[in-house]
């Protein structure tokens, strides 16, 4: 079998890529833990407050791990 993948080049997502890669990094090095148990290096506590962070990082969409980029900034 022969897969090829070809980079999107439409509707990238307005956020700096070493921003989102750390997100999701940080996120997925404890795949198991909650995003405010893995991410409380990253984010302040008052924000990790939130109820979104008592997910797990797979339940994520991509889409919410630029929301959370964004909000890094």
């Amino acid at each position: 079998a022969v897969l090829r993948l070809v980079p999107k080049t439409e509707n990238l997502p307005d956020v700096e890529y070493s921003v989102l890669k750390n997100i999701v990094k940080t996120a997925f090095n404890q795949r198991r833990k909650t995003m405010r148990n893995s991410l409380k290096s990253v984010f302040p506590p008052e924000k990790l407050q939130s109820d979104f962070f008592t997910k797990r990082p797979e339940e994520l969409s991509w889409e919410e791990f630029v929301e959370l980029a964004k909000e890094q900034k």
